[in-house]
């Protein structure tokens, strides 16, 4: 007969199990069946199963007590093992095998990432049976002298704590987390960061950047994220969680205003922010600016280095583009001298949408469009086509007349964003209009002639 805490206890359902204790027990079962005869693909079934269930945001448990479909992930099978766990609390099958088992062969049910075939092999010639004496004999070195350095590896890797993940095993993993993040947690906007940004071979932890408005609401339901995830740092802006896939994961929180600036210093390497940092200064000091994007930022650093690299050459840039973008009140003499006394500057290249234009939003300032156009032959100036559809400034008439006089064009994008090279098609029309030929188009000579062009 029971006793009255064993009917008690009987009476009582099992405690709720995480998606990680669930994935133990499997993988327990998978190493202590690849000791027996057992089908070696029943074993990586059980294998592949277990590392399914890890990378699950959804709570197994719950899901089993509800009595739903759990064949609806793939690699969990027909789940009868999982429904066993969650209800009793325990597997028959891995119990049967523990005490049938040698202790020495049964512990190793406990370290699923030790291959129990190969560590039996260290056993037999070291003459050990536990986990301690491996550990023993690993730190000793006696196990790289008997069975060499490859063995050695794998002891080492199976016993650390320090858990690792394939990049490509991270990828399913990180589409349910930022799915989870933007779902269930109900963030504004969810980024990867870190080294699986980086795209590095092998990953620790899977980093994300997230803007929301209830940090606190995040942290928690997270801690839900499969079934349980133990919270292992939390701050104002920061959490650190424990994964069930033996990674771990970290968010921190970022606004819309220095969305960009926190791209930058939450994905890129030590060395690499170290260089940056050289051109731009201290991360942190940008804070109070607004980089909503990585290139906004990047494009003044980009800049920096590019002077820095030609800091012993005048001028620092390979060529300067020109525009007025100010005081467009000047009348027609103001304005025209105003651009003969920048053309004097010997660095000086080009002139950029000469007449400040707006299509059917502003027709421009006045200049006398033939000085200036004998001034910069002068001084060996050129003119643009600028071919935003806005500008298409140099207009036609004005092109082919400094085509005319010998003066060359740079047919130029106007580019503020990564979509808008392409509108270089605009300015070829532009210039297409104009009839100006290969020769009048700066864009057509080679870097070796534009290089001798720009010295003045």
């Amino acid at each position: 007969m029971k006793t009255h805490e064993e009917a008690q206890s009987a009476a009582q359902p099992p405690a709720a199990l995480s998606n990680a204790e669930i994935a133990d027990r499997l993988a327990g079962l998978a190493q202590l069946l690849s000791t027996q005869k057992e089908n070696p693909y029943k074993v990586k079934a059980y294998h592949r199963a277990a590392a399914r269930i890890r990378s699950l945001a959804e709570s197994l448990d719950e899901l089993v007590r509800e009595d739903a479909d759990l064949t609806q992930f793939s690699g969990i099978g027909d789940a009868i093992a999982i429904r066993e766990i969650v209800l009793t609390g325990k597997l028959r099958k891995l119990e049967t095998l523990r005490g049938q088992t040698a202790p020495e062969v049964a512990s190793l049910a406990d370290y699923p990432r030790l291959d129990p075939k190969r560590v039996l092999r260290v056993y037999k010639k070291l003459k050990i049976s536990s986990i301690e004496a491996l550990r023993e004999k690993l730190e000793s070195g006696e196990i790289e002298s008997a069975l060499g350095h490859r063995m050695t590896q794998h002891v080492r890797q199976g016993l650390s704590q320090a858990h690792a993940m394939l990049l490509y095993r991270a990828d399913d993993l990180r589409d349910t987390i930022e799915e989870s993040l933007l779902a269930k947690c109900a963030v504004k906007a969810a980024q990867v960061v870190g080294a699986f940004r980086r795209r590095v071979e092998v990953i620790e932890e899977i980093a994300f950047m997230i803007e929301t408005d209830d940090f606190p609401a995040v942290v928690k339901r997270m801690q839900r994220f499969g079934g349980r995830t133990a919270l292992l740092e939390s701050s104002a802006d920061r959490a650190i969680f424990a994964l069930a896939a033996g990674i771990t994961l970290r968010l921190r929180v970022c606004s819309a205003r220095i969305w960009g600036l926190c791209l930058i210093a939450e994905t890129g390497s030590e060395a690499h922010l170290e260089k940056v940092e050289a051109i731009s200064g201290k991360l942190t000091g940008l804070s109070g600016k607004v980089f909503t994007t990585e290139n906004r930022l990047l494009s003044k650093v980009r800049l920096k280095v590019h002077r820095a690299r030609t800091a012993r050459r005048p001028g620092e840039l390979d060529y300067t583009i020109c525009s007025i973008h100010s005081r467009f009140g000047l009348n027609r003499e103001q304005q025209t001298e105003r651009l003969l006394r920048a053309m004097d500057n010997r660095y000086f290249n080009i002139l950029g949408h000469a007449t400040g234009r707006l299509l059917l939003k502003r027709p421009g300032y006045e200049i006398d469009i033939d000085r200036v156009i004998e001034h910069a032959r002068q001084n060996r100036c050129f003119f643009e086509i600028n071919s935003s559809p806005d500008r298409l400034d140099l207009a036609a008439d004005n092109a082919r007349r400094a085509a005319a006089a010998g003066v060359l064009i740079a047919i130029n994008t106007d580019s503020h964003g990564m979509g808008e090279p392409q509108l270089v098609r605009c300015g070829l029309d532009q210039a297409r209009r104009a009839g100006l030929a290969k020769s009048a188009v700066l864009n057509c000579r080679s870097w070796q002639k534009l290089h001798g062009l720009f010295r003045r």
